[in-house]
């Protein structure tokens, strides 16, 4: 449950894999909502960031995308705990083939990872209530948020 420095591409234990043909809709045309669908797409004007540099991703990518699932959900409180950098130029056991150059690392942050190329979860009925119990709890140092919060929690404990 805690975040590794060096990624979490690591292979799979017990799957079994399965190739499934699924077609691909333009989400654009599809008027999906949240409530129907699962996502929803909104037109929204971003403030560009780079996303290889973990500051710009904490200081200005993390408070506008709560703001903006504020805004469409009406949601009173939104926080924005973790990130995976995904690029198909880190080859992995999912991406056998990279294809270039591109930093291992984000700048002052975690491992860029390869393509998530398997449909997966990332939270389970058993670590879900587990990570919420892990935010109440001051990061660690290897948590995305311990260089804003320091030794505050995420959340406060009375609320996990």
């Amino acid at each position: 449950v805690d975040r590794a420095t060096t990624g979490s591409d690591t292979e799979p234990v017990g799957l079994d894999e399965l190739a499934v043909k699924v077609p691909v809709y333009n989400a654009r045309i599809a008027q999906a909502t949240l409530d129907d669908n699962g996502f929803q797409l909104v037109k929204h004007r971003w403030d560009h960031v780079d996303y290889y540099d973990e500051e710009q991703l904490l200081q200005t990518y993390y408070p506008e995308v709560c703001a903006l699932i504020k805004r469409v959900t009406g949601a009173k409180k939104v926080l924005a705990f973790d990130h995976n950098i995904r690029t198909s130029a880190v080859a992995s056991w999912m991406n056998k083939s990279a294809e270039g150059p591109v930093p291992k690392q984000i700048k002052k942050g975690n491992a860029v990872q390869s393509p998530a190329t398997v449909v997966h979860n990332d939270y389970t009925m058993t670590s879900a209530p587990l990570r919420l119990q892990l935010l109440s709890q001051p990061p660690k140092a290897n948590d995305t948020l311990a260089k804003v919060l320091g030794q505050t929690p995420l959340i406060a404990p009375e609320e996990s």
